[in-house]
């Protein structure tokens, strides 16, 4: 693993390549707006960017870097130049129901090696990767589950959907320390989300199961959609206030969690090597 022998970094941009849990902009870059509920509670506001909103932030007062938005107009330019960035990497495993658990493990080395070799290629130099959080601690893994008359561990969470996630997380870290091209931070973002999760009440939020937008009874319906049961009209609508909720849709974390997780990545406490944003560079 290389360490930064510089005191600061001069980065011309933050870039995060990963899944909606890291950057919930991407849908709405890459696609259209997301519609309401989503952003209800940033003042009506298209949603804030996850755990990547938080960090750029951080990111523009340490670097003096500007806060950019989820439309990377620059990044053909930077790609370009060769230049050095920190790229945000967070790592997305799917689990899939079809499939075994060793063929989902089988996959995980392709998976690993695809995302920061392409990059690399692409002319990044530092890396803050972020490993894959507690999937099946995922309100949307985790009911359903329990409606199939599955047993939930102590944290409410899907076993061996965590198990598969561990052995991931655990391969990524092997090939992340194996690595001497750049300057690669990782970051431990599952102990992150479960110690939040299985302290939930002590840290101020209610039962990681619940959610605010949308409901799995009497049928599953996602956030801001509706759905017609024997008649009736069900609409996956939106709490009042999240601020005391650890998930927003059963897949997504809320403002208020991704601030807590975010605060906990950020004093370098889940880092290693635990190097703050500012000298993350090769």
């Amino acid at each position: 693993m290389v360490s930064s022998s510089s005191s600061s970094c001069n980065f011309p941009a933050i870039y995060n390549f990963g899944d909606s849990n890291s950057d919930t902009g991407g849908r709405s870059a890459a696609l259209t707006q997301i519609p309401p509920p989503y952003g209800e509670t940033n003042l009506g506001n298209p949603p804030k960017r996850g755990i990547i909103g938080f960090l750029e932030l951080a990111a523009a007062e340490k670097l003096g870097l500007p806060y950019m938005s989820a439309y990377l107009d620059s990044v053909g330019t930077n790609f370009g130049r060769g230049v050095n960035f920190a790229a945000t990497n967070s790592s997305n495993l799917a689990i899939q129901t079809n499939v075994t658990v060793d063929q989902t493990v089988a996959t995980i080395p392709g998976i690993l090696d695809a995302a920061i070799q392409q990059l690399y290629g692409e002319g990044a130099r530092a890396f803050w990767i972020h490993n894959t959080g507690p999937i099946g601690c995922l309100p949307f893994m985790a009911v359903p589950f329990k409606f199939r008359n599955g047993t939930l561990n102590q944290n409410g969470c899907v076993a061996y959907q965590n198990d598969v996630v561990q052995e991931f997380n655990q391969q990524l870290k092997e090939r992340v320390n194996n690595l001497s091209v750049a300057a690669f931070t990782y970051v431990d973002l599952y102990s992150a989300k479960l110690s939040l999760i299985s302290d939930a009440k002590n840290q101020g939020f209610v039962d990681p199961l619940n959610y605010c937008c949308g409901t799995f009874v009497p049928t599953f319906v996602m956030c801001g959609l509706s759905a017609h049961v024997n008649g009736t009209t069900v609409h996956g609508d939106a709490c009042g206030d999240p601020q005391d909720q650890i998930g927003w849709d059963s897949i997504h974390f809320t403002d208020a969690a991704n601030s807590w997780i975010s605060s906990r990545i950020l004093n370098c406490s889940m880092s290693d090597p635990p190097s703050p944003i500012s000298s993350a560079c090769p």
